[in-house]
């Protein structure tokens, strides 16, 4: 009995957690306008604690992600207002990696065996599919940002697609955003100083979009490769 139990512990408390983060209304904990209160208290604490501050930042970067709380995309700028341009980038890959990790191990500790134990026609089909170049999938969504990340965690936990190959997809996937979100950030103070309202539809203008999806479409050439030599 308790071995049977055991692999939906993560999920279930990855599940009660993010109950217990929407029925205290904590998604609201982080938004703009608490960077713009905050911004010179953080940006001292960031400069005289270095380490401590990253530390904060990749936990609760990492527990954002894993618990699907929609402040990635902030948690990213901030990272670029606090931190300099490279570790900016680099903590943000860390944490969107790691953060999607953990919740890709619960769910695939919970449903993988299930499911392939129930030979679901649409699902071996589909994992078929995926099969023929997992990483050219995985990298395309990732990039062209069409389909929520923690779908794609999801998916990419009840498939068969190796552990190192979503590590590395998500880390690389996530690498020209985490450029455009540190850039954006950098660019904070200003508008601190001139009061200037900041809104993500000017982090993610039309250029920037166009510009993620032809990224994305590269990706799949090692796909229409592959798919062009079995022909």
């Amino acid at each position: 009995m308790k071995r049977s139990i055991l692999p939906y512990i993560p999920v279930g408390v990855i599940a009660l957690a993010i109950i217990a983060i929407y029925a205290y209304g904590l998604t609201h904990e982080i938004s703009f306008n608490t960077i713009q209160t905050q911004h010179e208290k953080w940006k001292n604490f960031a400069s005289t604690h270095p380490l401590l501050s990253a530390f904060y930042f990749l936990t609760v970067l990492i527990l954002s992600v894993c618990f699907l709380i929609p402040d990635s995309i902030l948690l990213g700028v901030m990272a670029g207002f606090l931190f300099p341009l490279p570790l900016a980038m680099l903590y943000i890959l860390i944490g969107e990696t790691v953060g999607a990790w953990l919740y890709f191990e619960a769910i695939r500790l919970a449903f993988f065996k299930p499911l392939h134990r129930s030979h679901h026609t649409v699902l071996l089909t589909i994992e078929k599919k995926i099969a023929f170049s997992p990483a050219s999938y995985l990298l395309f969504f990732r990039l062209s940002h069409m389909i929520p990340y923690w779908i794609i965690n999801t998916a990419a936990a009840c498939f068969k697609i190796k552990r190192w190959t979503f590590l590395w997809t998500t880390c690389l996937g996530m690498l020209p955003l985490a450029y455009i979100l540190a850039e954006a950030g950098a660019r904070l103070n200003v508008m601190f100083e001139t009061q200037t309202h900041f809104n993500l539809s000017a982090v993610f203008t039309y250029k920037i979009t166009f510009m993620l999806i032809g990224i994305a479409m590269l990706t799949l050439i090692p796909l229409i490769w592959k798919y062009c030599k079995q022909k």
